[in-house]
């Protein structure tokens, strides 16, 4: 289980009356036009994200996902959301296991994973070109594997579904970069920090624990 891989990134919008400069996705201020209409109907639609992430990867490791993103701007440092994710991984010949009456048998490795989310990000500085920052997100990780085992006799391999259910608490830092003055992107290194059994991302040590991540965020 320890192999499974998840992208996700996500946010939830909250209707906020505010008075402060107006900043979008990319983290550059917003025209006065924004500005007057945040400060009349206290909601700015020019405060709201939309994103996340799809993998690919095709061959003897098979990896499938997509996970959504939508979110909003609280102050220009402070961008708080929620989200979900799916992930379908298969891995060729994952298991060996042998028999006196078949020899060797190889099956894959097959499983999916939903995982809710909620995220925060806070930004280090006001650099609109180059933004740092720390982030937080939670996940709770619904997954369900294929695995393969002896019978009593050890002489027939059964398969069976294997059901698990995991919290996730993601912490690390990043950068985010513009690409215009709506879209932006972020590159940023997570750890899990909870390393429940069973979590996609339980490691042996924080090195090999650490997760590199790369989204895209378009605002209004």
């Amino acid at each position: 289980m320890k192999y499974l891989l998840t992208v996700l990134i996500c946010c939830l919008t909250i209707n906020l009356a505010s008075a402060q400069e107006v900043y979008n996705s990319s983290g550059k201020p917003g025209n006065r036009k924004h500005k007057e209409e945040a400060k009349v109907k206290g909601f700015d639609p020019s405060k709201l994200v939309f994103g996340g992430g799809i993998n690919l990867a095709l061959g003897t490791i098979t990896n499938v996902g997509i996970s959504p993103t939508v979110g909003y701007h609280f102050t220009k440092k402070f961008v708080a959301g929620v989200g979900i994710g799916y992930s379908y991984l298969e891995i060729k010949d994952y298991y060996d296991l042998y028999t006196s009456s078949t020899g060797d048998q190889y099956f894959p490795l097959k499983s999916s994973v939903i995982y809710p989310n909620v995220w925060a990000t806070y930004n280090l500085n006001n650099n609109p070109y180059n933004t740092f920052f720390v982030q937080g997100q939670f996940e709770y990780d619904i997954m369900q594997a294929t695995q393969y085992n002896y019978d009593a006799t050890y002489t027939t391999i059964q398969s069976s579904n294997f059901n698990v259910n995991v919290p996730c608490l993601l912490l690390g830092v990043g950068v985010r970069k513009p690409l215009s003055e709506r879209v932006s992107v972020t590159f940023s290194i997570v750890y899990d920090v909870l390393q429940q059994e069973y979590s996609p991302y339980k490691s042996d040590n924080v090195f090999t624990g650490l997760i590199p991540r790369f989204s895209i965020l378009a605002g209004f």
